[in-house]
């Protein structure tokens, strides 16, 4: 145990893969050092390449995180080696099967980025089941979607239905994706008010997608207020639907507010959303004069809309 800046001293003048594993967390965690990635990268590697196996796991960690977050992060900035997901993906798989069961996760958000092969699905079914059982929440929403996909290596329990409630309470519930994907399950299924239960509860966890969708189910039933709340949330996300939403809110007679709908409307834009494209590209030519921008501009919108396939954008352009 260090406990003072003397057992410091003397933790960092010891040998070995274990004191190594040691400094690196310290430096990891900013625990009685100044946070370092780099400097915990180094003793990380120079414990594993002696031979401390679990060391690998945090490798990976730190691979992982740069590659999520990258310069947006100030201690991440600090980024001294060259990270990439194949190199996650052969840290994670080799620490998975050294026994370390926290790399599964790792390893599933880097098998997500590369393209998965037929002979990766072993590896991606084992990533699952060893992240499930950790009680990841992710983990348990692929389980059930595989499932319901119809593979045999989740279907677990006599039902379907069993095996959705078995992934759900061993980690999902609390999970935005999990409880967005049941919704949508019984949505398919026609039981819509349990699939209003489970989009209500990943909206409350904070999911895009489903602050989006529970706005619209708001806005329908009347409830203006509150669904605008869920609506600004979405698009706070910069979720590109949304975005183009609110777009649309200030387009409104009632509420019409040039500048922030072409604000809203550009947001999405830089989300390649077509659809907020052709609404810019609409709206600046409904104005009798170009003050916010060119009608030559509002008509490459259009156009970079039909060249990605929009269908609204090639009618228009169809018409011309």
């Amino acid at each position: 145990l260090v406990r003072s800046k003397k057992d410091l001293k003397k933790c960092m003048k010891r040998k070995g893969p274990e004191n190594s594993y040691f400094l690196g967390l310290f430096y990891l965690n900013g625990l009685c050092l100044p946070r370092n990635v780099n400097i915990a990268y180094d003793y990380f590697e120079e414990s594993f390449n002696a031979g401390y196996l679990e060391s690998e796991v945090y490798i990976a960690f730190i691979e992982y995180q740069w590659l999520l977050h990258g310069q947006k992060n100030d201690f991440l900035s600090q980024k001294k080696y060259e990270y990439s997901w194949q190199s996650l993906y052969t840290h994670a798989l080799s620490g998975l099967n050294n026994g370390f069961s926290d790399a599964a996760i790792l390893l599933l958000k880097a098998l997500f980025k590369l393209n998965l092969t037929e002979s990766e699905k072993d590896i991606f079914n084992k990533a699952i089941h060893v992240a499930s059982d950790n009680h990841d929440g992710w983990a348990c929403g692929l389980a059930i979607q595989q499932a319901i996909n119809g593979n045999k290596e989740f279907l677990i329990k006599d039902t379907l239905e069993e095996t959705i409630n078995y992934f759900y309470e061993l980690g999902g519930e609390n999970s935005d994706i999990t409880n967005l994907l049941l919704s949508k399950y019984w949505d398919m299924k026609k039981d819509f008010n349990k699939s209003l239960v489970f989009l209500k509860k990943s909206a409350e966890l904070n999911q895009p997608e489903a602050l989006y969708m529970y706005a619209r189910y708001l806005y329908a039933k009347g409830e203006l207020f509150e669904a605008e709340s869920y609506m600004r949330k979405s698009a706070k996300q910069n979720y590109p639907v949304a975005l183009a939403f609110m777009g649309d809110f200030y387009r409104q007679p009632e509420r019409f507010n040039l500048i922030e709908a072409v604000t809203w409307y550009n947001r999405a834009i830089e989300q390649n959303y077509t659809n907020a494209m052709v609404a810019l590209g609409a709206l600046i030519f409904s104005q009798p004069t170009e003050t916010i921008m060119s009608y030559e501009d509002a008509k490459n919108l259009i156009l970079k809309a039909g060249k990605m396939n929009n269908p609204t954008a090639l009618a228009i352009i169809k018409r011309e």
